[in-house]
């Protein structure tokens, strides 16, 4: 029958179904520490509560810690090999050991120290299956998440680092009402064997004097399995509470080969962070606080027992992953809430700012006295002002251009020059039109005006003759026509016409003259167009 029956059952955080030989002991986790615990019996009235506490508390996931004679242990040694081997070689040891149990573990314990170097193996099962099938049938069908299925004698190994000193051969010793008296032999804090003893119902407190008589039944079993030597002390800790603790004082005597470790399970307890008290002589609730604490990582059940666990893990993934990402979209809104109200403030001062310093412009453009010219015609002058500082220049750069071309021809002699700038390359002096050079037969050569590389240009016009002059009026055309050639080829020039020449040599000029007469002068004049300031460079 239900040692507790209650109509509603608290919703937790954790449990431990601690299975005992006819019996299931429920321990609730709750804010750090074990709350309420339920003890249902393995009859049909027992099971009927028991399934009605699952259907009534069916999400908090489930620990059942296995505390019962039908497990056992085997000591094995394999070849020392890697993953997937490894994996191979377990699995067919597992077949091999227990065949008919699919509940079974192992335990890598290190290597030999001699010949091949074996790995040491130890492997555990539960050979009993219909001790855990009416607790477990229940739990898929209230879709309740079994997180796995622990032993006693494994968890018992973690228990070894709250015991007061860490000796080379280890026996512990526990009490427990579900199950009775485990016995664990350790050797170098790693279990070899174990064994449960069944407590005889003498009264409400179990008597003393028969632990001990088991104790000494299992240290006569490891003599005999040579697990311990002869001249080497094994360390009991038995662990127990109140009237039981002090008659275990009392009948225990220390010897060369046996040393008792007496451990109040509410000091141990106390030492492993329970913040509830334990009065009680038996350690499941001790058992229970380190399993939901810290559990091994070995257990029995198998992957087709925890469906309903892993999409609990899942859940509760995507339950922290969605709540951080509110929170990181909660921050991030802040922050962009904080830096729109600086931006706000600081558009606002600007505002200010720009107003203060409107009012003081609107105020002193009160106080300047009327000019009889508007503002916007006074600005035109300035640009103007401007534009013509952008674009003074002086003829040295025409002069430059003009005696570079004269350093190659010594008997041209120049006498007269004409300067102007413009933004029109085809400026001409005198009442000649833009556009036209006229030629001495009074015909007209165009000068090129479109895609100017330049902003502005320097315009000359350049007179002279040649000297000395014999006369000879086709050497006197050759040279001044080499004469602009060389002009055109400086890089500065953007354009060079020859305007007069000593002969007019238009198809309708009349050529005459008189013999004997003096042999003239070869004058001509040259324009000259040079580009400044190229922007296409």
């Amino acid at each position: 029958m239900i040692s507790l029956l209650r109509s509603r059952f608290d919703f937790l955080g954790g449990r431990v179904f601690f299975l005992g030989s006819g019996k299931l002991t429920v321990f609730h986790w709750h804010k750090g520490g074990l709350s309420n615990s339920y003890v249902f019996d393995a009859t049909n009235e027992g099971l009927f509560h028991y399934s009605r506490y699952l259907q009534e508390v069916p999400d908090v996931p489930v620990c059942i810690l296995v505390d019962v004679v039908e497990e056992e242990f085997r000591r094995e040694t394999m070849p020392h090999v890697y993953l997937a081997d490894r994996r191979t070689l377990i699995s067919r040891k597992k077949s091999r050991l227990f065949r008919d149990s699919p509940y079974v573990c192992a335990l890598m314990q290190g290597r030999e120290s001699e010949g091949r170097r074996d790995d040491r193996v130890l492997f555990t099962a539960l050979m009993n299956q219909e001790i855990l099938r009416p607790w477990l049938e229940p739990l898929p069908e209230h879709k309740v998440p079994l997180a796995g299925i622990y032993s006693v004698p494994i968890l018992s190994e973690l228990l070894l680092k709250w015991l007061p000193s860490s000796s080379t051969y280890s026996l512990v010793v526990s009490l427990q009402r579900t199950s009775g008296l485990r016995q664990s032999f350790f050797l170098n804090q790693q279990l070899k064997i174990s064994r449960l003893a069944t407590m005889k119902r003498a009264g409400e407190v179990p008597d003393a004097s028969y632990i001990l008589e088991e104790v000494e039944k299992i240290h006569k079993y490891l003599n005999s399995l040579r697990l311990t030597l002869p001249d080497e002390a094994l360390d009991i800790y038995l662990l127990s509470h109140g009237r039981l603790l002090s008659d275990l004082r009392m009948q225990c005597s220390n010897s060369a080969l046996i040393r008792y470790h007496l451990m109040d399970v509410n000091e141990v307890g106390r030492r492993m962070g329970m913040k509830r008290a334990l009065s009680s002589t038996f350690c499941e609730p001790l058992f229970a606080h380190l399993l939901l604490k810290s559990p091994p990582k070995h257990n029995y059940a198998t992957s087709t027992q925890t469906p309903y666990y892993q999409l609990h893990r899942v859940r509760n993934g995507m339950l922290v992953g969605s709540l951080l990402l509110i929170l990181g979209s909660a921050l991030w809104s802040g922050f962009t809430l904080m830096e729109g109200i600086g931006f706000r403030q600081r558009s606002i001062a600007a505002e200010q700012k720009a107003n203060f310093y409107e009012a003081r412009y609107q105020i002193a453009r009160e106080r300047l006295k009327e000019t009889p010219v508007p503002p916007t015609e006074i600005r035109v002058a300035v640009d103007l002002v401007d534009t013509i500082d952008q674009y003074k220049t002086s003829p040295v750069d025409m002069m430059t251009v003009i005696s570079k071309g004269l350093t190659g021809f010594p008997s041209i002699q120049v006498d007269k020059l004409q300067w102007a700038t413009s933004t029109d390359p085809n400026y001409e002096f005198g009442n000649v039109r833009p556009g036209e050079v006229p030629n001495r037969s009074g015909a007209t050569t165009p000068t090129p005006a479109t895609n100017i590389p330049y902003r502005f240009f320097q315009i000359a016009l350049v007179a002279g003759y040649l000297e000395p002059f014999d006369g000879n009026y086709r050497a006197a055309l050759a040279t001044i026509n080499e004469y602009a050639e060389t002009l055109r080829s400086m890089k500065s020039v953007y354009h060079v016409d020859v305007v007069t020449l000593p002969l007019d040599t238009s198809s309708d000029a009349r050529l005459q003259g008189t013999a004997g007469v003096d042999k003239g002068e070869a004058k001509f004049s040259i324009r000259i167009v040079v580009g400044m300031g190229n922007e296409a460079g």
